[in-house]
C-alpha cells in the first residue's frame, strides 16, 4: 500500500476510496512488476488479465500521443503532448514484458538470478549493474562470478543474453547543429537504427561451446531508416543525443 501511495500526489489520497477498481489494477500491476506471489484461485487469475490487456492499451496511449502530434503540427490541437508522456508509456511497455519495477536491477530479467544474487555483482572489485556490462566480461571472469550456478543454468543465462536485441543507432540533421539550429526551431531528422542480437558482442572463440545451436540459424540483422522531423524545447547538444526534443516520425524505409 506504501507504494500507490507514492505515486499519490499530496491530497489525492482520496482515491484510495473513490475508485477502488483502478487501485486494485495498479496494486496488481506493481505486484507484477516486483514478483511477488498471489494467491492462485483469486487474485492471480484477475492479475494475469490486467497483464495480458495492458499492452494493448499502451500500444493505443501511444497512438493517440502520435495522433495529436500530428494535429499539433498541422495546428488542429495546440496542445502538444510532452516527450516525457510518450517516455513513460515505452517504460511502461518495457516494465510489463520484463516483470521489473523501474527501480528494480535489469539483471532480475534473466533466468535463474533472484533478488538475493545480487550482491555478487556489486563489489569493490566489480560493478555489473546492467546486461551489457555481464555479456562484455571476458569469459573466464563472468564463469568466475557466476560460480554459485550449475552448468546448465549459467548455459540459459548466456543463451538469454545471446538472443537480447542489441541496437545501435546514428543521427544526421538538416542542419548545421552550431549556427542552423536554436531553441524552438523546427529541423529534419534521420535515424539509422541497426537491429542484431548481443551474441555478436561475445568473443565466439571463448563462448563457441554454447552457441552450437545459434550458429546453424546465424545471426540475423535489421537496419531501419527513420525520417523525423522534430523542435527543439531547449539547447541543442553537437551529438543531438540526450537532447530534450519532440519529434513526428514520419516515414520508415
Amino acid at each position: 500500500m506504501n507504494l500507490i501511495v507514492d505515486h499519490l500526489h499530496p491530497g489525492e489520497e482520496y482515491k484510495l476510496k473513490r475508485y477502488p477498481c483502478q487501485i486494485k489494477a495498479l496494486v496488481l500491476l506493481l505486484a507484477h512488476f516486483l514478483r511477488l506471489r498471489l494467491p492462485p484461485n483469486t487474485l492471480a487469475i484477475d492479475q494475469a488479465y490486467i497483464v495480458k490487456k495492458s499492452p494493448y492499451l499502451i500500444n493505443e496511449m501511444i497512438n493517440v500521443i502520435a495522433q495529436l502530434v500530428t494535429e499539433a503540427q498541422g495546428n488542429v490541437e495546440q496542445n502538444m503532448p510532452r516527450l516525457e508522456t510518450i517516455e513513460n508509456c515505452m517504460k511502461v511497455s518495457q516494465m510489463l514484458i520484463q516483470a521489473i519495477y523501474v527501480r528494480t536491477s535489469p539483471l532480475l530479467q534473466l533466468p535463474h538470478i533472484t533478488q538475493d544474487m545480487l550482491k555478487h555483482f556489486i563489489t569493490t572489485d566489480i560493478q555489473i549493474r546492467k546486461v551489457l556490462d555481464l555479456i562484455t566480461m571476458k569469459e573466464k571472469d563472468r564463469r568466475s562470478l557466476l560460480n554459485f550456478l550449475t552448468q546448465d543454468e549459467y548455459n540459459d543465462i548466456i543463451n538469454v543474453c545471446a538472443s537480447l536485441p542489441y541496437i545501435t543507432m546514428e543521427v544526421f540533421s538538416s542542419g548545421n547543429v552550431d549556427t542552423d539550429i536554436k531553441a524552438g526551431s523546427w529541423l529534419e531528422l534521420r535515424v539509422n537504427l541497426k537491429r542484431q542480437m548481443m551474441e555478436v558482442l561475445f568473443d565466439k572463440k571463448d563462448m563457441s561451446h554454447l552457441f552450437e545451436d545459434q550458429d546453424s540459424k546465424g545471426n540475423t540483422s535489421k537496419q531501419y531508416k527513420i525520417r523525423m522531423i522534430g523542435y527543439f524545447r531547449g539547447q541543442p547538444s553537437r551529438s543531438l543525443m540526450g537532447t530534450d526534443i519532440g519529434v513526428l516520425i514520419n516515414g520508415i524505409d
